[in-house]
């Protein structure tokens, strides 16, 4: 899954790969950015799990979780927030 997205002022874009989507728990993100904070919440918007990638690729692992919806926020180093949601089958 590719997604782009804008940044508010010069409006750059970025590449996001969260696979596989849909998933046991477990699920890669890449970004092409070498830095980056992933933030994963609940649909009852609690936070789940967060990494800070440094070589713009991560593993999360949310296995404990239940299996629902949940919302994937990347902030990168040039402030491009994304957003994109994974299903936890």
């Amino acid at each position: 899954m590719v997604v782009e997205a804008e940044e508010t002022s010069t409006l750059e874009q970025t590449t996001l790969l969260i696979y596989p989507n849909p998933n046991n728990g477990i699920f890669n993100v890449e970004v092409d950015d070498e830095q980056a904070e992933i933030e994963v919440f609940s649909i009852t918007r609690q936070l789940v799990e967060r990494l800070f990638l440094k070589n713009s690729i991560g593993t999360i692992n949310i296995t404990p979780q239940p299996k629902c919806l949940y919302l994937i926020i990347i902030v990168t180093s040039i402030e491009i927030i994304i957003c994109q949601h994974v299903i936890i089958q």
